[in-house]
């Protein structure tokens, strides 16, 4: 049988795990919910004893019979040897009854004493091959692999187990003999459970307990409503809006992942919040086809995913002809159902941009103007663009008479990052082929920066290696980059494109907004390093402040501090650091409330909002701090506070925030 494979995943259920031994099972599931698709893979049992593989047999048909009904529209189970190499013994829809498979499992033989494979191998056999129908893998199924192993040595590598979970496989891991490396990739719930037994003698008493365990995941899987009725509108050559459907209110957020059809990869993802249904689309390329996914994000994990295609229309707006390429050449517009040329007088670098932009052509190389009226001057149209516009339709127009079109060459080379616009793995377009970026020498911020700044996206914040299983990378020299030489001029070309631990991720200092905080109180008063300014009811806000902004309240009055983002972000949470201690509230609406009553000496100080996502990255975001002190008449309650016990209150709640 060919090395094909299969794919994982796991599910069980319930009242049938009672069918071994009358063994009580406190998890139960419903008829309705017994559907699921179950690997094993044996990993590493070819060096043991005829004896020991016999209990390894045991200890499956042991297993299978809690599994629950095997059926073709019940639980599938496939059965995957690892030694050296792989060996599919039999696949999720070869069997379709439990006596068949038990039957099969019988007969399992014990694969030659051959050295060589590892754990990390196996499971990456599998993280390969997964999402084969041909294998009988469904759609929305529940997926669960049980690793079976003996490999004491190497542990698995916890990178490809994360990379199962992505996959939306749950695994179970049964290690026999083991040692503590083998821990390291028992983590969360979303990840690996790791189950051990000192011998080949005990391992058949671990099946109740592994039961008990994936029958608890499988509630908690079923419990996370997935997004319904993907749809696609207003789908333009480079945009489109996504519609869905999702009867839940406890979503955090929601992820929608959009490849590129015929390749398989992830272009871009986007983030929308949990009470959201609908998402735009950028960035996409004219007449081109997409997949595009949606997952609901829950407290647990994600749910399943909802995937729809999306088809854009041919670019119907400007071109680029007579030129070498399709990145150089005259601009023309589509007018009236005819190609006019676009005057080249007052077509400067912000016009040129939009276009360049627009033909997805990178940035502006050479900008002049051709002499291709050669009767004389002729009515044409000008264009003013004031830089944010994604199409040179949206730029001001007017007709005009000139004697020369705008003639333009674009780099014809685009960085992108996979992830957020300003956020994810670094990916390189050249000769019209897409590619990870990697380099031979250890990256540096300042070499991130300029690749940030190429997109956009304000400086690097980190640039570091990330595993990466793409076959092909584009090389770039860094010290090259960081001269400004061009992207063009600094690929490697003549590099081993296949010889590489991984490609490079970038996070730029425009992924994250800006986070504001603000002090609204009646009669309170505002100055910034001695220019008092008052106001009835002020709402002041740090956002931008070059210098610290006092805020002047009067004692004994209540007050709020506000924490607001200025675009909406990854769900999170909001810190506010105050004098008296540090209070958490979640984000609602991209902003956080926190009521301060009784306004007294202990309040006085610095007030920061600090933002921290929950999804991806650790990195917080601060505010900038503002000074809320007293400026009004103290009243007859806080003037019997002593001096010496304002001091020592001060300095005690000082040492709370420190500590």
């Amino acid at each position: 049988m060919d090395p094909v494979v299969l794919l994982l995943v796991v599910v069980f259920s319930s009242g049938a795990w009672a069918q071994n031994s009358g063994a009580h099972t406190e998890c139960s599931l419903s008829e309705e919910e017994l559907r699921a698709d179950v690997t094993l893979l044996l990993d590493g049992f070819n060096h043991i004893g005829p004896d020991d593989f016999s209990r390894v047999r045991d200890f499956l048909k042991t297993l299978l019979p809690m599994v629950g009904p095997v059926g073709p529209d019940l639980v599938r189970v496939s059965l995957v040897k690892y030694g050296r190499d792989p060996e599919v013994e039999f696949d999720l829809n070869t069997f379709h009854n439990l006596s068949s498979m038990v039957d099969a499992v019988s007969r399992v033989s014990q694969s030659p004493p051959l050295t060589g494979g590892s754990s990390d191998h196996a499971v990456d056999f599998i993280r390969r091959n997964i999402k084969r129908t041909d294998q009988g893998h469904r759609e929305k199924t529940p997926n669960i692999l049980i690793l079976v192993t003996d490999r004491s040595s190497s542990g698995v590598d916890t990178d490809l187990l994360f990379g199962l979970w992505n996959t939306d496989v749950k695994v179970f891991v049964v290690g026999v003999k083991v040692t503590d490396e083998l821990q390291v990739i028992e983590t969360d719930d979303n990840d690996a459970e790791v189950f051990t037994v000192e011998d080949y003698n005990s391992i058949s008493n671990i099946c109740e307990e592994l039961t008990q365990a994936m029958c608890r995941w499988l509630k908690v899987k079923l419990s996370r409503v997935s997004p319904e009725s993907l749809r696609f509108t207003d789908v333009q050559p480079r945009r489109a809006r996504a519609s869905w459907e999702c009867n839940s209110r406890r979503v955090q957020h929601f992820v929608l992942d959009v490849f590129l059809y015929h390749y398989g990869f992830t272009v871009q993802t986007i983030i929308a919040l949990g009470h959201e249904r609908s998402a735009e689309i950028p960035h996409l390329l004219p007449n081109n086809t997409y997949e595009v996914s949606v997952q609901a994000v829950y407290s647990t994990g994600l749910s399943y995913r909802e995937s729809g295609v999306l088809t854009t229309p041919p670019q119907d707006g400007v071109r680029l002809s007579a030129g070498p390429g399709r990145c150089s050449g005259s601009v023309e517009l589509l007018m009236d159902g005819s190609w006019s040329s676009v005057c080249g007088r007052d077509f400067g670098l912000t016009e040129a941009a939009v276009v360049c932009a627009e033909l997805d052509c990178g940035a502006v190389s050479e900008l002049h103007q051709g002499a291709l009226f050669t009767e004389g001057p002729a009515v044409g149209r000008s264009f003013h663009c004031d830089g944010p516009e994604t199409s040179l339709k949206e730029c001001e127009s007017s007709e005009t008479r000139c004697s020369a079109a705008a003639n333009l060459t674009c780099s014809d080379i685009v960085l992108r990052l996979d992830g957020h616009r300003c956020s994810g793995s670094m990916e390189l377009r050249h000769n019209d082929e897409w590619r990870k970026v990697t380099t031979s020498e250890d990256p540096d911020l300042d070499f991130g920066s300029v690749l940030c700044e190429q997109m956009g996206c304000g400086s690097a914040l980190k640039v570091e290696y990330q595993r990466l299983y793409s076959e092909q990378f584009w090389w770039l020299q860094p010290e090259c980059v960081k001269q400004r030489s061009g992207l063009t001029n600094c690929l490697d070309l003549d590099s081993h494109m296949n010889e590489t631990e991984g490609g490079l991720f970038l996070l730029c200092s425009e992924f994250f907004p800006v986070v504001r905080a603000s002090v609204s109180s009646e009669g309170a008063s505002v100055s910034s390093e001695g220019a008092s300014v008052s106001s009835e009811g002020a709402s002041v806000s740090s956002e931008g402040a070059s210098r610290v902004q006092r805020v002047l309240l009067k004692l004994g009055t209540n007050f709020n501090v506000s924490c607001s983002l200025d675009e909406p972000f990854l769900q999170g949470q909001f810190n506010l650091l105050s004098p008296t201690g540090n209070y958490p509230l979640p984000s609602v609406s991209n902003s956080a409330h926190f009521l301060i009553q009784d306004f007294s000496p202990a309040h006085i100080g610095n007030y920061t909002c600090v933002y921290c996502d929950t999804f991806s990255y650790s990195e917080c975001i601060n505010s900038t701090a503002l000074y809320v002190t007293s400026g009004g008449t103290v009243n007859s309650g806080f003037a019997k506070i002593s001096h010496t016990f304002y001091i020592l209150f001060f300095f005690f709640c000082f040492g709370a925030i420190c500590y």
